[in-house]
């Protein structure tokens, strides 16, 4: 039973990974579409600012560089919140102010602060190209 278990789970990354090069993702990454476009957006803004040939006109060099940057950290939290809000409840565990569990308090300023780096994402998103 254990190797036709492993046959059929092989057979399925084969599946995922050809659907992955015919349409850029699979059938398994909809289970977490924000963690897979997340990571794929970091990873290819990291690359992005090591390559690019210029920058919008209206910035200096070193601040398209900061920008794709803020936007890269932005994208971080979501490809790393079950992480984040776990590490948030082990710092706060249960204990409340004034009726709010201060581990989701915490966890949603981050947000705020990530959405803040994904609307520069949205301002900037014609820019991303080399």
């Amino acid at each position: 039973m254990r190797i036709i278990h492993k046959i059929r789970s092989f057979l399925r990354e084969i599946k995922w990974f050809i659907q992955r090069g015919k349409r850029g993702y699979a059938d398994s990454d909809l289970w977490d579409l924000y963690w897979y476009i997340s990571n794929l957006i970091v990873d290819a803004l990291k690359e992005f600012d090591k390559r690019r040939g210029g920058h919008p006109g209206y910035l200096t060099d070193k601040k398209w560089s900061e920008k794709l940057n803020e936007m890269r950290e932005g994208f971080e939290f979501y490809k790393n919140v079950d992480d984040i809000e776990s590490e948030a409840f082990e710092k706060f565990g249960d204990k409340r102010k004034a009726g709010k569990l201060l581990w989701l308090e915490d966890v949603e300023k981050q947000r705020k602060i990530a959405e803040k780096k994904l609307n520069i994402f949205i301002k900037y998103f014609e820019h991303l190209w080399d």
